[in-house]
């Protein structure tokens, strides 16, 4: 039985003043999706405000690749999830 692997390039750590051209260059190098993350201000302090609905936003135009984002939330805001939802 052939194994298939799904790579997702992941933007936790990247720079954000370039990361258009981080996500050009995973999309370009085979990168099956591209993994944002989401967090709020509680959980995960070395990475607050990290994420969310602005950076896919502004990755969007730049990849054909799916976006998944992984949240980490104390609770589940339905405002946070709306907005992540609403931007694609």
């Amino acid at each position: 039985m052939k194994k298939y692997i799904k790579i997702a390039a992941g933007l936790a750590h990247v720079d954000y003043g370039h990361i258009a051209d981080i996500v050009k260059e995973a999309s370009d190098a085979g990168a099956d999706y591209i993994h944002s993350d989401a967090a709020d201000m509680h959980d995960l302090k070395n990475m607050q405000l990290m994420g969310g609905h602005q950076i896919i936003e502004g990755i969007q135009p730049v990849t054909d690749k799916p976006i998944e984002c992984h949240i980490y939330t104390r609770e589940c805001d339905r405002l946070f999830i709306e907005k992540i939802a609403a931007a694609g």
